[in-house]
């Protein structure tokens, strides 16, 4: 069933997908009188059940998103979060994925404290668990500059360095979206008039630009800054 409702959203038969998978839902609802939703961690069918119950709202929220119905897919998404996390063997990868999918439904929404929230969900999530050190580093920075934005520089300076951290432990250092994280938290260095300490972010910027042979105007860019902040 799962199979082919994927068929179906691809080929964007969408209705027909949902139909099938509330028909698969339904059938658990049966079962369920003879079978609790309790999930032990020691039942390995349990588990197996429960994950499945939990991927067919996901398809469930999918096909919503793909279809534009963005209210009822964030309510399967969370639905099926709910099986998962209260779950005592881990899905940690999953419900990364879909705290993930629950800051597109916000974003898509133009919810922007929807889209906060979620964001946060997932970053803490993601501190939380063992999936920390494949964060997605494109949302840390996004939240970030959000909080940049607000004028928190304390608080965006944390995370861009944060940011870096979770790059640099995967042996990615030198990578353009380092070399942005550490201006960025030179700006909010330089807005708390914290001077000496965003010429080191800067400097530190400078240097992945060199090693990466980074644009002309890149570099140009790097070092006025530089030259401002030791005037």
């Amino acid at each position: 069933a799962m199979a082919r409702a994927r068929e179906l959203r691809a080929a964007g038969n969408h209705e027909q997908a949902l139909l099938l998978l509330d028909q698969r839902l339904a059938a658990f609802a049966v079962e369920g009188t003879r079978r609790s939703d309790v999930l032990p961690g020691s039942d390995h069918d349990s588990a197996r059940r429960g994950r499945l119950k939990a991927t067919l709202h996901w398809e469930r929220g999918l096909t919503f998103y793909a279809l534009g119905e963005l209210p009822e897919a964030a309510l399967a998404y969370e639905t099926a979060l709910g099986l998962l996390q209260s779950h005592p063997i881990s899905f940690k990868d999953d419900i990364a994925a879909l705290l993930i999918n629950l800051i597109g439904v916000a974003s898509e929404s133009e919810d922007e404290a929807g889209h906060v929230e979620a964001l946060d969900r997932y970053l803490t999530f993601a501190r939380e668990s063992a999936i920390h050190n494949d964060m997605r580093v494109d949302l840390l920075i996004f939240r970030a500059d959000q909080l940049r934005s607000a004028e928190l520089h304390t608080e965006a300076i944390a995370l861009y360095q944060e940011a870096v951290e979770v790059v640099q432990r995967a042996g990615l250092d030198r990578l353009p979206i380092v070399a942005y994280a550490l201006e960025a938290e030179g700006i909010g260095w330089f807005h708390k008039r914290e001077h000496q300490k965003a010429l080191e972010a800067y400097g530190r910027a400078l240097d992945i630009h060199r090693s990466t042979l980074a644009d002309h105007q890149v570099l140009a860019n790097s070092l006025s800054v530089i030259a401002y902040l030791n005037h």
